[in-house]
């Protein structure tokens, strides 16, 4: 999908928000507690995950939100 002046765009990717196992809210509380592990070089598809510590704003159930980083190939 290209737009109009945006000459170097090959693709686009949509990314859903979290959501809430027990509600089903995507309304969360700010981020505390991050962390980053690092799997680079265990052969894995990814090269790290972002763990997240954060409560749903609608229930209050706590969650931990993860993020898997990709290399930029």
């Amino acid at each position: 999908m290209s737009r109009k002046g945006s000459k170097n765009v090959i693709g686009s990717a949509t990314a859903e928000p979290s959501r809430c196992q027990k509600c089903g809210s995507s309304n969360r509380c700010q981020y505390t507690n991050s962390r980053y592990e690092d799997y680079s070089g265990k052969g894995l598809e990814f090269e790290g995950i972002w763990r997240r510590n954060c409560a749903c704003l609608d229930c209050g159930q706590a969650r931990i939100d993860r993020e898997k980083v990709y290399s930029k190939k």
